[in-house]
Order: structure tokens, then C-alpha cells, then sequence
């Protein structure tokens, strides 16, 4: 009976006799399950990612803090990780002989990202796993010269779909080695001219005859100014009155006026 795993050495001798060496480690019965398959960004920090690892018969798994097994069925462990982090880590324990084998394990979260081209002072170009707000004057000003890369792991999908609620608008972009470009001038009309504060863009994969894979939020898109929470607070000091306001923006706004009257003189 074949053993689980094992750890080869692979030796390649070049034509001028020149050798390189490097190890193999080969579990052909590990599996992994993510759920769901893609890992599509979050607005929430506290998210947690739960995938199942099956391993070989008479096999151990166990993981490194932060991520945790939750349940243990068989050969079948649950482990849940924060979606802060990019892999979960640990060892995988195998009979190898009258000794056990102890290998360390790397599994890579599937992770959608996303990252924009064009913005002034480069904002947004770095890749980010999170649903993230845009401005509007932002987009505009970037203008017909404004794009978007997707970022996939290379083996999830053949065709991703970029669309914006509420409408029939999107574009595709084929995945080459789960990287995906899309021209986003195109909604710029329909942004400029919507009567919403905010609008959402989602993202659609497919995979092999137009399989939908996931499907989910990507940013948001502020497109009016407004100002939220409003709040104030009185200080007396001697023979005069402080005022105090304070309040959270949403969106960009220039040369803004804060105007006071009497209530009994409107």
C-alpha cells in the first residue's frame, strides 16, 4: 500500500555538468475546499474565511494561530481564518516508515483583488481585497484614461463581467493568467447623470461555457456630496459664546459655507 506523502529529491544536471538540486514534498490525497470557491472583497474587518481540508488516511492536520480548526470528522478538518490574512499555515503530520513525517503547510487564500490606474496621486493603484469608496470628482478627472485590473488566483475562472446596479451597463474582460483589464469610461455618462448618492459596481466570474463561478460587490461610487451626523456643542466663556460643530462628509466638496440665522428670523 502506497505510503500517504512523500519528499523527493529532484537532482537536473545542466549540459555544463552544473547541478541543481531542490525537494519535493507530494500529498496526492490532500484536499482543499474553499466555501465559496472565491473570495470576493469585504467591507468588514472581522470576516472570517471557513474551508475544509481533507487529508490521507492515518494523516494529521493542524494550523497556526490565527486561523483555528473548528470541527474534526474522520480525516476531515474545519478551519476558519480571518480574511486579513493570506494563507493559512500549519503542518501535516504522515507515517513514513516506524517514524512520523512532519511537513509544513501553506494554504493560500483565493482572493479576488482589485487595484485602479489613473487616479490622481496614484490612489487606489495598490491591490486591495476590500469594497472601498470612490469619489466621483476622482473618476472624472481621470477621465477616458481611468482603469481597472482584476486579480485572480490563475486556474478560477475564463471570463470576468464588471456590472453597476440598477442598470444594463457592463463590460467583460477576458482572464488571462487570472488577470482581467477593463476600460471604465464608459459608465462615466451614467454616473454624472444618476440621482443616487452612492452606485455599486459588482463583479461576475465565469468559468467554462459561461459557468457562473461567484458573483459579488466590488466599490461603491459616491457620486453627490453630503454631510451626515451632524452634531454641535455650546462653551461659555466670559461675555461670549463658542460654538462648536462637527459633522462626517461623504464625498469631496470645495469653499464650503457654514450659515447661521435666528430661528425667529428665518
Amino acid at each position: 500500500e502506497p505510503e500517504p506523502a512523500g519528499i523527493f529529491v529532484i537532482r537536473l544536471r545542466s549540459k555544463d555538468r552544473k547541478e541543481h538540486v531542490f525537494s519535493l514534498a507530494v500529498v496526492p490525497d490532500l484536499l482543499v475546499i474553499f466555501e465559496p470557491e472565491l473570495l470576493l472583497p469585504v467591507d468588514q474587518d472581522d470576516y472570517l474565511v471557513r474551508l475544509m481540508v481533507i487529508v490521507p488516511q492515518n494523516a494529521q492536520f493542524d494550523v497556526a494561530p490565527p486561523a483555528e480548526i473548528v470541527t474534526t470528522e474522520d480525516d476531515a478538518y474545519e478551519v476558519s481564518v480571518p480574511f486579513t490574512e493570506h494563507a493559512v499555515k500549519g503542518t501535516f503530520k504522515f507515517a513514513k516508515g516506524a517514524e512520523d513525517a512532519v511537513l509544513p503547510l501553506s494554504v493560500k487564500l483565493p482572493k479576488v483583488r482589485w487595484r485602479l490606474q489613473g487616479f490622481a496621486n496614484n490612489r487606489f493603484s495598490g491591490w486591495s481585497c476590500r469594497v472601498e469608496e470612490l469619489w466621483l470628482g476622482d473618476w472624472q478627472e481621470a477621465g477616458e484614461d481611468l482603469l481597472l485590473e482584476l486579480d485572480l488566483p490563475p486556474d478560477a475562472g475564463e471570463l470576468a463581467e464588471l456590472y453597476l446596479d440598477e442598470s444594463s451597463q457592463f463590460v467583460t474582460g477576458l482572464l488571462r493568467k487570472g488577470v482581467a483589464r477593463f476600460n471604465l469610461a464608459a459608465f462615466a455618462d451614467t454616473l454624472r447623470n444618476s440621482a443616487a448618492d452612492l452606485r455599486v459596481f459588482g463583479i461576475r466570474i465565469y468559468g467554462p461555457r459561461r459557468k457562473l463561478i461567484q458573483e459579488g460587490l466590488l466599490f461603491r461610487v459616491r457620486c453627490r456630496w453630503r454631510v451626515e451626523a451632524v452634531d454641535w456643542s455650546v462653551e461659555n466663556l466670559a461675555t461670549v459664546r463658542r460654538l462648536r460643530f462637527q459633522w462626517q462628509e461623504k464625498g469631496q466638496a470645495q469653499n464650503r459655507v457654514l450659515r447661521l440665522w435666528r430661528l425667529w428670523e428665518p
